[in-house]
């Protein structure tokens, strides 16, 4: 799959989640600077930045972000909606690079098995439950787990740390 201006162009607005939940991770992280890691449009980036906080972003598929390269390790790094578009045999190199570049803390948003929004975008391509990706995740991060049920959209987040 070809990921081109137009499967970006209805995901460059802040939404209004958007802010409610950088702000629960801010409060949860308290992050000095953060890198997001298959960033799309940036609008996150943005927000980071807005927000007070030091934020890259990287995206392999966005000319914009394409050619950025992580400036050292970061405090948080988010994975926000990128994994399930990576083929299985790939994440563990992808899942190595990011461990790299995380200093404390790592953020995950994954639709998984039985999550409706899956369908909705035919460039998913590792369709795992929540305990797969727990145990996959694990591989590479300690104390990986659930986000707090009261983040919007709790359900797709996992976290874990680097030590």
């Amino acid at each position: 799959m070809k990921y081109d201006e137009s499967y970006f162009e209805d995901r460059q607005k802040i939404e209004p989640h958007h802010p409610l939940m950088v702000e629960a991770w801010l409060k949860l992280f308290n992050p000095q600077n953060v890198l997001d890691f298959g960033c799309g449009s940036g609008r996150l980036v943005k927000l980071f930045n807005d927000m007070g906080v030091v934020c890259d972003g990287y995206d392999p598929n966005v000319p914009e972000f394409s050619k950025k390269r992580a400036k050292g390790k970061y405090d948080l790094v988010i994975c926000i909606d990128t994994l399930e578009h990576i083929k299985e045999s790939e994440l563990p190199e992808m899942l190595m690079y990011i461990k790299m570049l995380t200093k404390r803390n790592v953020l995950f948003s994954i639709c998984c098995a039985g999550d409706s929004n899956y369908y909705l975008d035919d460039t998913h391509v590792t369709f795992k439950s929540k305990a797969w990706w727990i145990a996959k995740l694990s591989e590479y991060f300690t104390n990986v787990r659930p986000a707090p049920p009261l983040w919007p959209y709790h359900w797709q987040f996992f976290i874990g740390e680097v030590r």
